[in-house]
């Protein structure tokens, strides 16, 4: 009786002392959710319609020179005639220049949009792991409703 009495007492675990916790990092895991990133997307997108519209208006002075152009030669000239008049044309040349430039900045913007959300992806899914191991706490705050958008800009 003494042995197991002995025993019973010997063998208890003694209590982990108490340990103030570490801070936890809050992060969040819902990029839909974080004001900043949306910001960002909407400078990108408006600076992308910006483009867009510039592009518009040279491709129509193109159109229009295009057409001045072909005015100019006989009515029964082939492509290669008009194309052959507008490698000629001053304002041609500037218009292309002026579209390149357009397209090589679209491209550009298009390109750092792009690593703009692979690195918030990326981030999403650290912080995803890192609540998961119980090193940060989430905070999924809803994004602030803008006087030119919504929370059903969203869903677009």
């Amino acid at each position: 009786m003494v042995i197991v009495c002995l025993f019973a007492v010997g063998c208890k675990k003694k209590g982990q002392p108490a340990t103030p916790a570490a801070p936890v990092e809050s992060v969040i895991t819902n990029r839909v959710h974080d004001a900043a990133y949306l910001d960002s997307l909407k400078k990108g997108r408006e600076f992308q319609t910006k483009l867009a519209a510039g592009r518009a208006e040279v491709s129509k002075r193109m159109a229009a020179c295009r057409a001045r152009v072909s005015a100019a030669l006989p009515k029964d000239a082939v492509e290669a005639a008009v194309n052959a008049a507008l490698e000629k044309d001053s304002e041609w040349q500037g218009l292309v220049k002026q579209f390149e430039e357009l397209v090589q900045k679209d491209q550009k913007s298009l390109a750092e949009v792009r690593d703009s959300v692979r690195a918030r992806l990326q981030e999403e899914a650290r912080a995803i792991k890192a609540v998961a191991d119980g090193k940060a706490k989430a905070v999924d705050t809803a994004a602030p409703l803008t006087d030119q958008g919504s929370k059903a800009d969203l869903k677009k």
